[in-house]
């Protein structure tokens, strides 16, 4: 869970982001970048370490 909110008028399904762009609403994107880059990251160390990956994957930092 992101701990994020927004009305459901202001969210883009397409983009998956906030549609409008007051700063409040920047920052919530921004946020999204950053989760979705670390979630990347670790996706990609797990494939480097050869474990399998499903959604009952613990990851261990």
């Amino acid at each position: 869970m992101l701990k994020r909110r927004i009305q459901t008028n202001e969210w883009d399904s397409n983009k998956h982001r906030v549609k409008t762009s007051s700063i409040h609403t920047k920052s919530t994107n921004q946020y999204l970048d950053e989760f979705y880059s670390g979630l990347f990251h670790s996706f990609q160390q797990l494939c480097i370490e050869g474990k399998h990956i499903t959604s009952h994957s613990e990851l261990t930092l």
